[in-house]
């Protein structure tokens, strides 16, 4: 079925409202027939985006985030990409989170320094985001409560001047770390979401969000490296 996949008012109301049943199946749905049209579109860009894992959504949440990659869970021990849906619009990222994955990318950075800083100049060239550093604490079991340590506008890492401090920051707080949460972040504005969403039943804004998400693919599959198999 061909449905609409553009996000209205009401998604974005929901995270402040939270008080609408029928609102919250919307979100879902909405997300759900939107990932699939994304991961359809993704696994011509590379065969490692499998399938999606849409997150719980808690009737206090205050987004809604779908994650791409190996199926079966999988795609939480590697760099993956994720779309994270608030009141506010959407953001898009890299996303580095359990120990696995930081893992590789720890011996990414320490055994080819250089060629993680030129990814990530070469992607801000034409890309302003956000790089996100946050620490994971062990509550219990797998539970784990995250912390915010610092976030870096990709402006000053560009800045001639502070431009090295920033990227040697970055390295020195992952490193120090023993839990450390990376995201690069690609934040688009809730208005220009909706205004994508009104052409062609949300398949602009599919399109929009696709090519975001193929920017940031040459950076996972450098931290991923060749030990990713389908």
């Amino acid at each position: 079925m061909n449905r609409d996949v553009g996000l209205e008012v009401e998604i974005f109301d929901y995270f402040i409202k939270h008080d609408d049943k029928n609102a919250r199946k919307l979100v879902l749905d909405t997300v759900e027939a939107l990932a699939g049209k994304v991961r359809s579109q993704l696994n011509t860009i590379s065969p490692f985006y499998q399938d999606f894992d849409i997150g719980n959504l808690p009737s206090k949440a205050d987004n809604c985030w779908v994650a791409f990659g190996p199926r079966n869970n999988k795609y939480r021990k590697w760099a993956h990409q994720t779309i994270s849906i608030n009141s506010q619009g959407v953001d898009i990222f890299v996303n580095i989170e359990t120990k696995p994955a930081t893992d590789r990318l720890k011996e990414k950075i320490n055994e080819e320094r250089q060629s993680f800083r030129k990814m990530i100049l070469d992607l801000i060239f034409d890309l302003p985001l956000t790089i996100q550093v946050e620490e994971r604490i062990n509550r219990q079991a797998s539970l784990y409560d995250y912390y915010l340590i610092a976030r870096i506008e990709s402006k000053y890492i560009k800045d001639p001047i502070v431009g090295l401090r920033s990227l040697e920051y970055l390295e020195y707080l992952l490193d120090k770390i023993p839990f450390p949460y990376l995201t690069m972040r690609k934040n688009i504005e809730r208005n220009v979401i909706l205004n994508l969403s009104e052409k062609d039943k949300g398949n602009t804004l599919v399109t929009h969000i696709v090519n975001i998400m193929q920017a940031f693919h040459p950076f996972v599959r450098f931290i991923n490296s060749t030990d990713f198999v389908v």
